[in-house]
């Protein structure tokens, strides 16, 4: 049941409900399923328009990840040594995975979207393979990614009000951007065979998540 929700991208508890399932660990051959509509998504709201940069979350991610090297055209091919400039912006996403899938490129534009993580935001913010790389997507791609609460819940249920555990969400935020520093000042990453070293300040990612929380929650 848990495939088929995730297939459909709808949750798992509705889909039980709706079929009336007593043991959702067990169903009968040929049973047939009523699949509810999938939920609207909060990033839905934007389509088609650019999505607010709430509490200034995206502009300090990308101080750190991407300024100096190309911003919305930023790369690397995996140390950070190796960080340069190209045309992303008139790029597909699909023409961008492909370069990843061919060792081309490893981490890619304003957010520094690694292999495998740019596929998972593309799907989060409903975009699709044959979009442009335009700075208004690849930050439809960065919230899309950090308010699904598929890859980082903590910091999702924090965002949206969900919960109140700032530490969490912080520590998700680290854990997902090298450039970030932890609820400790130190980064996730810092030092690694990547050369990784985080220079964003952990008082100033505290800040931005407490403003981007306070705002989103008057948009929900």
């Amino acid at each position: 049941l848990s495939g088929i929700a995730d297939r459909f991208d709808i949750k798992l508890d509705k889909l039980i409900d709706i079929n009336e399932i007593e043991n959702p660990d067990r169903l009968d051959v040929g049973k047939q399923l009523t699949i509810p509509a999938p939920e609207l998504k909060f990033i839905d709201k934007y389509k088609g328009k650019p999505v607010p940069d709430f509490g200034g979350l995206a502009k300090l991610i990308r101080s750190g990840e991407s300024l100096g090297s190309g911003l919305y055209n930023a790369f690397n091919r995996g140390p950070t040594s190796t960080a340069g400039k190209m045309d992303i912006t008139s790029k597909t996403i699909a023409e961008m995975e492909q370069m990843q899938a061919d060792n081309k490129v490893f981490a890619v534009g304003a957010y520094q979207f690694t292999p495998g993580v740019l596929t998972e935001a593309r799907v989060y913010s409903g975009l699709s393979k044959d979009d442009i790389m335009t700075p208004e997507n690849q930050d439809r791609l960065f919230w899309g990614m950090l308010l699904s609460g598929r890859k980082r819940p903590s910091l999702a249920a924090y965002l949206t009000g969900r919960s109140n555990d700032l530490k969490a969400a912080h520590e998700d935020l680290a854990l997902e951007f090298a450039a970030i520093q932890g609820p400790d000042g130190k980064g996730m990453y810092d030092n690694d065979k990547a050369g990784n070293f985080a220079r964003i300040d952990a008082g100033l990612v505290r800040e931005a998540l407490i403003n981007a929380r306070n705002l989103l929650i008057t948009h929900l």
